[in-house]
């Protein structure tokens, strides 16, 4: 039998009732140019809530593992197809790894809301990938999640030489398009009326990388210094403590809640965790944005495991960050030689770390952790690699005006928050920490708020 192409993506099941604790990285047949992306077997939601990639057919095929959702998780196997021409191997579990677990509340399994994807090669070329996190939120956060996970891959890809050309600008403004989608567009939802979703997105083109996030996912890349792993670059979460991230919103009629961690954003009897994110019509109006930061950088690969240079890149969703700094994210992922072990520990952790904190609630948990290099390098005759750092960028443009009314703050580059997280985001939490949307409780509100939302 043909062994299989190693190219990856992660799926998170849509059903909690059968889906279990740990769900592994889930086979991913083709450029998203050139297949439809993200469908069951017959284009519908599998009956165990198994997600596989499926391209069109031809006479190239192969078999693919699929991940059984059912109480016994036998592995079966699905017959998949690949284009033509497609290299055979892309890359294997020591260089790229992707986990997920989804959380609990009480005794009851809930749905994963998480979503994450690797794709590579990505925009018709070896050199380049794309690698995101969504974490849904509210109660309807994983339709959301999946919503976004099958259109911006879609529309990067659809203006690839513009991508190349402009990434940042090009990442924040698919991203937008995305949220004006869910929004108001033709394939407006009804789920976004209620709910939203963070996105946390890297863009790789040989050693050069573009980092977008919207929300409390993010990404961290950690460094070998003298021997020493240590964090060498983090993202940080939009929440409504930040000074311009609170002047928006209350110039806009929303107010922030900073007299317990997490810090909400509400609007009536809503409060939202987090002051960006993808979807949330109800808190739009309010300054709660869909605009993403970024940043640029260019890595220094280490030559080999122990040497010195960049090491490592994590993208989480906040199931991590909300119980592991990021400075140990690194650590126990530097103690790893296969990526996929790296993985899988760091999400084990922070599941006995959410059991130990809250005994009747943990978050939904996905990581992907990529060891650098990973890509393939562009031919000689390249940009000369330099050392990993943040580049200077041109000063975002300020963020449109929720309302008629109300003005926008803009975000001036001597405004906009450093590359290390604020001292305000280092592992405060409250009683609601990991819910991203809670309801003020209802007089007949028995059970944790997340229950009563409305």
């Amino acid at each position: 039998a043909r062994r299989p192409p190693k190219h990856r993506i992660l799926m998170a099941s849509r059903r909690a009732e059968e889906a279990p604790k740990k769900i592994g990285p889930i086979q991913r047949v083709a450029s998203l140019a050139r297949a439809p992306y993200l469908t069951t077997q017959d284009g519908r939601m599998s009956p165990r809530g198994a997600l596989l990639g499926r391209a069109r057919t031809n006479s190239f095929t192969y078999q693919s593992p699929e991940i059984d959702t059912s109480k016994q998780g036998r592995l079966q196997k699905r017959l998949l197809s690949l284009p033509r021409g497609s290299p055979r191997k892309f890359h294997d579990d020591s260089r790229i790894g992707t986990y997920t677990s989804q959380g609990k509340l009480g005794e009851l399994l809930k749905t994963n809301q998480d979503r994450g994807v690797v794709v590579w090669p990505f925009n018709g070329k070896a050199t380049e990938a794309l690698l995101c996190i969504f974490d849904g939120h509210g109660p309807d956060g994983e339709h959301v999640a999946q919503f976004v996970t099958e259109r911006l891959p879609k529309l990067l890809e659809q203006d690839g030489e513009q991508l190349r050309n402009e990434p940042g600008k090009t990442l924040r403004t698919k991203l937008q398009e995305v949220n004006d989608a869910l929004m108001g567009g033709k394939e407006s939802s009804e789920h976004a009326k209620t709910s939203g979703s963070t996105a946390a997105v890297v863009y790789a083109n040989g050693d050069e990388l573009w980092v977008a996030w919207v929300g409390d996912s993010r990404v961290v890349m950690g460094s070998r210094r003298g021997g020493a792993m240590e964090l060498s670059f983090e993202t940080f979460a939009h929440k409504g403590d930040l000074p311009d991230e609170k002047a928006r919103i209350e110039a806009c009629g929303g107010q922030v809640d900073v007299s317990e961690e997490p810090v909400r954003v509400w609007v009536g009897d809503l409060g939202l965790s987090m002051s960006r994110s993808i979807g949330d019509a109800k808190f739009k109006k309010h300054g709660v944005t869909a605009t993403a930061d970024f940043r640029h950088l260019r890595i220094d690969p280490a030559p080999h495991h122990g040497a010195d240079g960049d090491c490592c890149l994590v993208l989480a969703s906040d199931g991590v960050w909300d119980v592991i700094d990021s400075g140990e994210v690194c650590d126990i992922v530097g103690k790893h030689r296969n990526a996929l072990s790296a993985c899988k520990q760091l999400v084990t952790v922070a599941q006995e770390r959410w059991s130990a904190e809250e005994a009747d609630y943990r978050d939904d948990t996905t990581a992907i952790v990529v060891f650098l290099p990973f890509l393939r390098q562009p031919r000689a005759g390249s940009r000369k690699k330099q050392s990993s750092r943040a580049l200077p960028l041109a000063a975002p443009s300020a963020a449109p005006p929720a309302s008629p009314a109300a003005p926008a703050v803009a975000r001036g580059s001597a405004a906009s928050p450093p590359l290390e997280r604020p001292a305000s985001q280092r592992r405060k939490r409250g009683k609601t920490a990991g819910q991203a949307v809670i309801a003020r409780h209802q007089p007949n509100c028995f059970v944790r708020c997340l229950q009563c939302y409305k």
